[in-house]
């Protein structure tokens, strides 16, 4: 008998990049309002339950929705006590998503904004096709 394969497509469209930066979330957020205008606010922690422990492990999340352009930004840290939110992307401490009207998003100019923040050491923008488990980006 054939195997038949469920593809599961997203509505949603973002883009996703990975940070390298040795700071903690709350001045990360700061550093990424200054240089961009946003008002990233603190939102309450992502919480995912490992097993087989039931052990409740903590992210801290942030938030900023354009209105005018149809956007939002979401911040995440990686790194948890001992553990990380995105196993295969263990290399970053930060996930920074880009969701909603990309139309009127400039892709280019903001990687470049990124990169002027000095407390950054490495950012990379990352292929979401190379992501297994991609609904767990999905925070909504």
């Amino acid at each position: 008998m054939p195997k038949t394969k469920l593809h599961i497509e997203s509505e949603d469209d973002f883009l996703l990049w990975g940070i390298l930066s040795s700071i903690g979330a709350h001045r990360i957020a700061w550093e990424i309002n200054h240089e961009f205008g946003f008002k990233l606010t603190r939102q309450d922690d992502v919480v995912i339950v490992r097993r087989p422990a039931n052990e409740n492990l903590y992210f801290n999340f942030y938030t900023y929705e354009d209105e005018v352009n149809f956007f939002k930004i979401e911040l995440i840290k990686n790194k948890g006590l001992g553990d990380y939110y995105l196993k295969e992307l263990k290399n970053f401490d930060f996930l920074l998503m880009v969701k909603g009207e990309l139309d009127f998003f400039d892709e280019e100019v903001f990687f470049d904004k990124l990169k002027k923040i000095s407390t950054i050491q490495s950012s990379l923008r990352i292929n979401l096709n190379n992501i297994k488990n991609i609904a767990q980006l999905i925070l909504e």
